[in-house]
This record gives C-alpha cells, structure tokens and sequence, in this order.
C-alpha cells in the first residue's frame, strides 16, 4: 500500500494555493505540470501515492489503459462527477 502522506500534503497545497492550482490547471502539457510540481517540492509524489490518496477519499481513480466498460462512478467522473479540486488532484497525479 502506497504512503498517502506526501499525496496528501500536494492535494491540500493544491487547494490552499490557488497560484500553484492555477499553474497546475493552465500547464500545457503533463511534462510543464511535473517541472510545477518539482518547483514546490512535490516532484516526488507518485501516481501510486495520489491513486491511494484519492481513494481513501472515496474517488476511484481508474488505471489508464485498463479497458472494459466504465463504472458507472468512472463514467460520472468522465462528464462532470468530480470536483474540481478532485479533477486537479488526478491531473497533477497523472505526471
């Protein structure tokens, strides 16, 4: 099981920042989100860290590439289902 500490510490400084958030948010490609993310000292959480995080939170993160149909709790997510904190948390895990 994946240390959730660092994962959470990135998700509240996402949510306390909104400079950092909006640096996140407005990063054009997944290799500017994790030079953001090193730049606040967050370049060591992993996926892994912020899956488990995100699910201890109740958001079931999907594995890329999995297959299969859609959950329907992964198709809410799809079209809107997740806040925007969530959708930022995923996305900065996504790096």
């Amino acid at each position: 099981m994946a240390d959730t500490a660092r994962a959470e510490a990135l998700a509240q400084a996402i949510g306390g920042d909104t400079a950092f958030r909006s640096a996140i948010e407005a990063a054009p490609t997944m290799d500017t989100k994790h030079a953001i993310l090193d730049a606040h000292g967050f370049g060591d959480v992993s996926l892994d860290e912020m899956r488990a995080y995100a699910e201890s939170k109740g958001v079931r993160v999907p594995t890329p590439g999995a297959g299969g149909e859609l959950s329907e709790a992964e198709l809410a997510a799809v079209s809107g289902g997740l806040t925007k904190d969530e959708q930022i948390i995923i996305a900065a895990a996504s790096v």
